[in-house]
């Protein structure tokens, strides 16, 4: 019996939960900019193209497109547990390659979505509403996290009053501080 509720306490300890799990967003985007142009022009021109040449890409899992006036948005989700960006490369070597899309359309952009997290917040007031020394502030803190992160922290100016600065730092999620 005592063998039983010490292997439980164990197992509860060895138990991992997270309140908000960690998990990765396998979604790569294609975004192309065409200003002026109608829809069905956008979809026939750039839409179209773009997904024949996607057809042949593994680990696709589903492709959804979007085609407004002025411009072409396509987002890709890929299988679960396949290489993002090895497909990420391929996918931008296959966009490169169409030759047929319109020449005043903008370059597409193609992207991996990044989820991040907050890490800090920070509030810093002051008895001034010194301008001088809020670009400072602001200066200070962007030097002072791309120094300890590499460039991997995303920092946000979420909200600018006349005495206070407020930040955010965000953490891409599948980094952590170690």
């Amino acid at each position: 019996m005592m063998l039983m509720i010490l292997a439980g306490i164990w197992g509860l300890k060895k138990l991992n939960t997270q309140f908000f799990p960690s998990f990765e967003l396998d979604i790569i985007t294609i975004a192309v900019p065409w200003s002026g142009a109608a829809a069905e022009d956008v979809e026939r021109s750039i839409i179209l193209p773009i997904e024949r040449e996607l057809k042949s890409v593994n680990g696709i899992d589903s492709l959804f497109s979007t085609a407004v006036q002025g411009a072409a948005s396509i987002r890709l989700e890929l299988e679960e547990d396949s290489d993002i960006a090895y497909i990420l490369d391929e996918v931008k070597q296959k966009v490169d390659g169409i030759s047929s899309l319109p020449s005043d359309a903008e370059q597409p952009v193609v992207q991996q979505i990044i989820r991040y997290e907050d890490i800090a917040r920070i509030l810093i007031t002051s008895p001034s509403a010194n301008p001088p020394a809020r670009s400072y502030v602001l200066w200070h803190a962007s030097l002072s996290v791309s120094y300890y992160s590499a460039a991997f922290v995303k920092l946000t100016l979420s909200a600018c009053l006349k005495r206070r600065l407020r930040f955010r730092y965000l953490l891409p999620a599948s980094m952590s501080w170690a």
